[in-house]
């Protein structure tokens, strides 16, 4: 279930550093899958950085 909005989600998060899964320290790919989590209600799993994820956003089904 979805948490925020977009809007909501930018200033909830604006200048904060997200580990989302505390593996390997705060990375890029952190945020995309908070992203994912708490604006479309997903549970990215653990592939990829958040370059993969947005070159192969129109590949999910």
């Amino acid at each position: 279930m979805a948490k925020y909005t977009y809007k909501q989600f930018i200033e909830a998060h604006k200048g904060k550093a997200l580990d989302y899964d505390g593996v390997a320290g705060c990375q890029c790919v952190d945020l995309a899958k908070y992203y994912l989590n708490e604006v479309f209600g997903l549970q990215p799993g653990a592939w990829g950085d958040a370059h993969d994820y947005y070159d192969n956003f129109n590949n999910v089904p």
